[in-house]
């Protein structure tokens, strides 16, 4: 009825061929393959590091630039110990500048008459 084939002998003829390079789809080498991949490797880390600098200079120009009023009825200039070095202030409608010397005593008072 049926003749059945050996199934060995199939593979001993679908494995009797050597191959000479690894299997690829594109036909290419992994060599080439390896080159391609450590090619665009190096793409994206450029691309990667000229995006961060980009990002930070705008973060860090954006940061530049202050046009804010500070209003205030007083401004006191202190040292570093703490003590009360100058003030700017107004008094009876008129500017007043007080600068005080190291032990506290008004040194300098610019006003307006």
């Amino acid at each position: 009825m049926f003749e059945l084939e050996p199934l060995t002998t199939r593979l001993e003829v679908w494995t009797a061929q050597p191959r000479t390079r690894a299997f690829c789809w594109d036909g290419m080498d992994i060599d080439a393959r390896l080159e391609k991949l450590e090619r665009e490797n190096r793409r994206m880390k450029k691309i990667g590091i000229v995006g961060i600098v980009f990002a930070s200079v705008l973060f860090f120009s954006g940061q530049a630039k202050t046009n804010k009023v500070v209003e205030a009825n007083e401004f006191r200039l202190l040292d570093a110990a703490g003590k009360e070095r100058a003030t700017l202030h107004v008094f009876r409608g008129q500017p007043e500048l007080f600068i005080r010397s190291l032990n506290g005593e008004s040194d300098v008072l610019l006003g307006t008459d």
